[in-house]
């Protein structure tokens, strides 16, 4: 043994420390994009053990955290997989594009269905930006007036429908919402304002 140097020392403060220093094992990591990053279990697993993890990571520090993260790790994982099952060009995705798509998610301006149709035509395009695909598909958002308006024909159009079923023709108009409103508006919205012109629709009857 080195007889210059004093013996070392192993403290509780010492163990501890070092504790702290080591990485998360892979079930407390698991359990971090769980509780701090909204993915379900199967997901997180998934994303762990994934190449885009690090890129993941990345995007929630630079966004921060929040619901949208789910759709950035299913984009970056599972839709990815799948698309390059399919023979899509995946690996024609840049950073800087999956990084421009998660800032459109956490800003609400694409849907999940819009994602799928972008990165699809990003594999096949590399050199367009997100802006510019987005553009090309007639995927840029409605505003809430356009949404309202859509909904408010589409009843108009189907009035013996929701006459005849009340408020259980709601999802026969949801259906045909989305179907017309595909990647240009968030579900939620879309129900909520389905929900409330079905009911104005009947009170006006009524009254």
């Amino acid at each position: 043994p080195e007889t210059d140097l004093p013996p070392l020392v192993i403290t509780s403060e010492l163990l501890s420390s070092a504790k702290q220093l080591a990485p998360p094992t892979p079930k407390e990591a698991i359990q971090l994009l769980v509780s701090e990053y909204n993915l379900n279990e199967e997901l997180a697993k998934e994303l762990l053990f994934d190449e885009n993890y690090a890129l993941f990571m990345d995007i929630a520090k630079l966004l921060g955290k929040g619901s949208y993260l789910k759709t950035v790790a299913w984009m970056l994982v599972q839709l990815r997989k799948a698309l390059k099952r399919e023979g899509f060009q995946v690996e024609n995705i840049t950073k800087e594009q999956y990084v421009s798509l998660s800032q459109k998610i956490y800003e609400e301006k694409i849907t999940k269905e819009g994602v799928e149709e972008v990165i699809k035509y990003l594999c096949n395009n590399p050199s367009l930006s997100v802006d510019e695909v987005m553009d090309k598909l007639g995927l840029k958002p409605l505003d809430m007036e356009a949404i309202n308006a859509i909904i408010k024909k589409i009843i108009e159009e189907n009035a013996k429908i929701v006459e005849e079923k009340g408020e259980k023709a709601f999802g026969i108009i949801m259906g045909k919402a989305m179907e017309m409103l595909r990647g240009r508006a968030q579900g939620k919205i879309v129900s909520e304002l389905v929900r409330r012109n079905i009911n104005e629709y009947l009170s006006a009857k009524k009254g």
